[in-house]
């Protein structure tokens, strides 16, 4: 038989944590039009309809789809609209494919990461999703402009129709809570009220005065 407890989280830290998982945001590409576009052309393809992949596999079936490129240091830049300043991972959500190039990422004017190669080194007519973290960042509200410069064609590529060329399908803000060395939430379960308990008796113990433990290797 199992035993099941039910713990009382603080309506506090329940409402911060649900608060954090809404605040995140995820915005499609495909719905903003490029700022610049230093050559090449863009364009939204439906992934489902192109026959590549099944629903749901990219936000709305669709990415946006850069191809054309002559040369390096071509940019494409979008507008990002951030609703709510502060600390935010940004994340964004791409394609891989067989005949994709190399690319570097840049936030407000600026390089972050390293070169990405977003070929799959697999066969043609495969096209998976992957995401690029490009790290935490002190967002203002209004706009944070995300950059993608073509940096090579990837010698993993195999020969398709657009070789070099890069698919985006989202961007995500991820909201990063203050406090805590990983800037999380963290509560000590001797501190929360048990509601009920399947079998069994519960109770705390320090570990310490116990000599089962140093101090510090535990909460509290």
């Amino acid at each position: 038989m199992k035993t099941i407890a039910r713990l009382a989280m603080p309506a506090l830290l329940l409402a911060a944590v649900v608060g954090v998982a809404h605040a995140q945001k995820t915005v499609q590409v495909e719905t903003l039009e490029p700022v610049r576009c230093t050559q090449g052309g863009t364009g939204p393809v439906n992934m489902v309809e192109a026959g590549f992949n099944e629903p749901g596999v990219f936000g709305g079936d669709i990415i946006v789809h850069w191809f054309g490129m002559e040369n390096e240091d071509a940019v494409l830049e979008f507008r990002i609209p951030v609703s709510t300043p502060g600390r935010q991972r940004v994340v964004v959500g791409l394609a891989k494919s067989w005949d994709y190039g190399i690319y570097q990422f840049m936030i407000n004017g600026e390089d972050v990461g390293g070169h990405e190669d977003l070929a799959t080194g697999g066969e043609p007519e495969v096209v998976v999703p992957t995401k690029v973290d490009l790290g935490v960042h002190d967002l203002q509200r209004g706009q944070l402009l995300l950059g993608i410069r073509f940096v090579a064609e990837s010698p993993r590529a195999k020969p398709g129709p657009n070789p070099g060329s890069m698919g985006i399908d989202c961007v995500q803000l991820l909201p990063v809570p203050t406090g805590g060395s990983q800037g999380g939430l963290r509560f000590e379960i001797e501190k929360l009220q048990i509601l009920a308990t399947g079998e069994g008796s519960t109770g705390e113990v320090d570990v310490v005065e116990g000599g089962l433990a140093k101090a510090g290797e535990f909460g509290g």
